[in-house]
């Protein structure tokens, strides 16, 4: 399976926009860079791991408004 990583903006409307994205083949190795991205964030973003296939959102870090 595979996994992505998103870097997404956080936006009042429905709409969240893309600032980056990464692809990984394991789900440990998109957590920890993941927990990293998050680590760095300002508070007007978030990231989200995906699976890549699907789509189906597995974790979320600073998605608080």
């Amino acid at each position: 399976m595979k996994y992505a990583v998103y870097l997404r903006m956080k936006n009042l409307g429905p709409a969240k926009f893309l600032i980056d994205s990464w692809q990984f083949d394991d789900f440990m190795s998109a957590f920890h860079h993941a927990k990293d991205v998050a680590g760095k964030l300002e508070q007007d973003h978030f990231v989200e791991i995906c699976e890549s296939k699907s789509g189906e959102k597995l974790a979320g870090f600073n998605e608080g408004k």
